[in-house]
């Protein structure tokens, strides 16, 4: 089973927020709006943001008027983006050591992991933080989107 780590989700709902917000610089988003709408600790999401900061993706600023806000428009920051600055790669195989690599089956299966990496990495570059933060995405029909005519959640005036 392939797994999406937590920080992974995270991020992408956090980034969401940021978008959904309209933060800037000279309205940023504080921490702690982000983790209560969330529902996730304070520490979690300072400590993601703070990597999605050196990844380039969000700048913040300290103290009473401090927060967080989206370096680019949302429309521009890919989910691709979001998990390689928080894993390195979108998808991570290893070829067993000592494994010889003029083994068929060695060379076939690295290759097998190699292409999933490029379709899932495809995938995720087509969709944005914008369409994450309005509800709009919508996926290939390869991929499944089973009911496309379903209504996003509506979030409450006090989220």
């Amino acid at each position: 089973m392939l797994r999406i780590p937590a920080r992974v989700d995270y991020a992408i709902r956090a980034l969401g927020e940021l978008a959904r917000a309209g933060a800037s610089t000279e309205q940023p988003l504080k921490g702690d709006v982000i983790a209560r709408n969330q529902q996730v600790s304070l520490g979690f999401v300072e400590t993601t943001l703070n990597t999605m900061r050196r990844a380039g993706l969000v700048d913040s600023r300290r103290g009473n008027e401090g927060g967080y806000w989206l370096t680019r428009p949302p429309e521009d920051i890919t989910l691709a983006e979001v998990l390689r600055a928080l894993e390195g790669r979108i998808l991570d195989y290893a070829v067993i050591p000592g494994a010889s690599s003029d083994d068929a089956t060695v060379h076939a299966t690295k290759r097998m992991w190699q292409a999933a990496d490029e379709v899932l990495s495809t995938l995720l570059d087509t969709v944005t933080v914008a369409q994450i933060a309005e509800g709009t995405v919508r996926l290939p029909a390869a991929v499944g989107d089973e009911d496309e005519s379903a209504d996003p959640p509506r979030r409450t005036a006090a989220s």
